[in-house]
Parts: structure tokens; sequence; C-alpha cells
């Protein structure tokens, strides 16, 4: 199904790249998706050029089968939810579960909730959107800077200060507040690109005017810690995480005009929410209103 729904994409977007985008998919997916589906019906579906691509004769003749393919497909699979929704829910999160709280969340709730089965999975930010827009999962808990809102709903849950980690001995140490545009000349340590953070973060940069040079990646926030500890660089971090995290060697610095991460829930707009996703999306606003939230990433 998704290379049916990737070739309506491109077909809309007359362009591989814009469809990668909107599917958020790399545009490499995007080709191995049409090139498989032409290798399957054995006709040629899209013209290739460099200012993008159009349709071929077979290519329209497929659109209106392709639009009916997946209409019944998306109807079928909504009418076997309904079916058991009740008592079941699945959902996403980006990696920063105990950041976030949702331990204490999905523990309380399971609790509270004994006969509903809660399935809970990890997703990297970029991720996040898609697998709830494709109703693979109702309900997510993510940062905001990466997502498409004008496709979600969404609850604010709370947020947090994005700050600057720097090396004990870097010029700026001991200056509570910095700008941004002071760390042009340093090395940037970051999680993958995967993460969604990386783009934010580099947009954030290039709008202080300029664009980092990027040493390192790595999966693991506490990672970054340790090697800014060893002045390998800097990077930037939501402020509640970066104080939790107990690393010597670092200073933490506020960030001049206070960017900021806010903490979402979120489902796709336009789309029932099944019993059990409502009954958590209000759990879980009851339980941050008592608890309180830490910031998201």
């Amino acid at each position: 199904m998704e290379k049916y729904c990737t070739f309506l994409a491109a077909a809309e977007a007359q362009s591989f790249s814009a469809a990668a985008e909107r599917l958020f998919l790399s545009p490499s997916a995007v080709s191995k998706h049409i090139a498989a589906l032409e290798e399957e019906l054995g006709a040629a579906l899209f013209v290739r050029n460099k200012s993008g691509v159009r349709l071929t004769e077979a290519g329209r003749l497929c659109v209106p089968y392709m639009q009916r393919i997946t209409e019944l497909y998306r109807r079928m699979a909504h009418e076997l939810g309904e079916t058991g929704r009740a008592d079941r829910l699945s959902l996403c999160s980006i990696p920063l579960q105990a950041a976030m709280g949702l331990p204490r969340l999905v523990g309380a709730f399971r609790a509270a909730n004994p006969g509903l089965s809660l399935q809970l999975e990890e997703r990297h930010g970029l991720h996040i959107a898609q697998a709830v827009l494709s109703g693979e999962f109702e309900l997510a808990f993510s940062a905001d800077r990466y997502l498409p809102l004008e496709r979600l709903e969404y609850l604010e849950l709370g947020g947090d200060s994005i700050v600057a980690v720097l090396p004990e001995g870097h010029p700026l140490a001991n200056q509570e507040t910095i700008a941004l545009a002071g760390l042009r000349d340093d090395p940037f340590l970051l999680l993958p690109p995967a993460t969604g953070t990386y783009g934010a973060y580099l947009e954030l940069c290039s709008a202080a005017g300029f664009q980092p040079v990027v040493r390192l990646h790595t999966e693991r926030e506490e990672n970054l810690l340790q090697f800014v500890s060893q002045g390998m660089g800097v990077t930037l971090l939501p402020g509640r995480l970066a104080r939790s995290v107990p690393v010597k060697g670092v200073c933490l610095a506020a960030l001049e005009g206070d960017p900021r991460w806010r903490m979402l829930l979120i489902w796709a707009r336009g789309r029932s929410l099944s019993p059990a996703a409502i009954k958590f999306r209000d759990f879980a606003v009851q339980f941050y209103l008592r608890s309180g939230v830490p910031g998201g990433q």
C-alpha cells in the first residue's frame, strides 16, 4: 500500500523530492517505491527529467485506480480498527520517554485501566508525524519544531528552554546568557538528522547568521554531554535534560531570545479518536497538571 500512496503523492506534486517531503521519506525511498511499482505493473509510470517528473499515459491511467485502492484500504483499516479499538491503544514517542515522565504516566494509566491493552513504541522525531498520519498510531508524544502542525491536532503539555552546553574552558562558559552567533566558530556535536532536533538546531543557527560545522553525531544526549566535557565542541539541548545528567566539565548558558521546545500530545487532524485514545488523552492532561511535565526534545 505504501507504494500506491507514494505514487499518488508524486503524481500530484510532479516531483519525487516534494513527495518525499510530504510523506516524510527520503527521495531515494520514493524512487525505490516507484521503481518497484513500475516493475510490478510492467509499465513506466513517470517520465523523469531535470525539472521534475510527469506522468506517462500509463501513469495517468493508473491514478483513479490507485485512488480507489488506497481509499478502500483506508476504509477497511478503519472498520477493522473499530472492532477492537475500545480496549486497545497504540502510542509512539520520541526517545526521551523518561525525561518526559512517560513511564510514570503509562504506569498510572495502566493501574487505572487494567483491562485496556496499551502498546508504546519509540520513534525518532522525523518519523513521528508519518506514523500518526498513516494511522499506525493514534497518539504520539513529540516536540514541536519538526512537526507539520497544520496536519495535526495537539495538546501542549509543557515545554523547556533550549540551552547551549559548553566545555568549562570555553570563553563564554561563565556567562549566564549568550548569543547563539557567539558559537559560530565552534564545532557542534548533535544527534543524527533522523531525530528532528538536528534540523531544528540548524535552523536556529541559520537564523543567527551562520551554518555550524557538525563534528560528531551520536544517538544519545548523555554522549553529547560527555564529548563536550572533553572539549570536542559545543551542543544544544533542552535545559532540564542537560541539568538532569551529572557530567563534570560542562557549563550551561541560556540563549538570547529564549528559544524553546514545546512538548505535545498529537493525533491526526480530522480523524476521530477511539474511546481508549480519548480516555488516555484526558488522563494525560490531568496527570501532567498534577505532576508537571519536563521539556521534550
